[in-house]
């Protein structure tokens, strides 16, 4: 409990957008800008309006947490010609290098 109550001072809680190069991104990702003082994945939820259990919106706002993947398992999650439509429940988080610098 000690070791929880001194590292939640470290813990930061950030709402982030969507980032404003998001060229790349196809109609099933998007990327986002991580905060500057960003050191370590925790967790994250994601804001939904809309979800796999209904054809409409939803008439208000909902939080669900996202699932972290691994990138091995990117390749099964992602939508291509020959794998769309599949139901993901949550929302996914593949942290990845947008730097083109080694």
């Amino acid at each position: 409990m000690k070791i929880s109550d001194s590292l939640k001072t470290l813990v930061r809680r950030k709402t982030i957008v969507k980032s404003k190069d998001d060229i790349d991104s196809d109609k099933w990702s998007a990327k986002f800008e991580l905060p500057k003082d960003y050191f370590l994945y925790i967790r994250s939820n994601s804001i939904i309006d809309k979800n796999y259990k209904s054809k409409h919106k939803l008439s208000t706002f909902v939080y669900t947490p996202n699932i972290m993947i691994k990138e091995q398992d990117a390749l099964d999650v992602i939508g291509a010609f020959y794998n769309q439509n599949g139901i993901i429940r949550n929302p996914l988080v593949l942290l990845e290098s947008t730097s083109s610098d080694s």
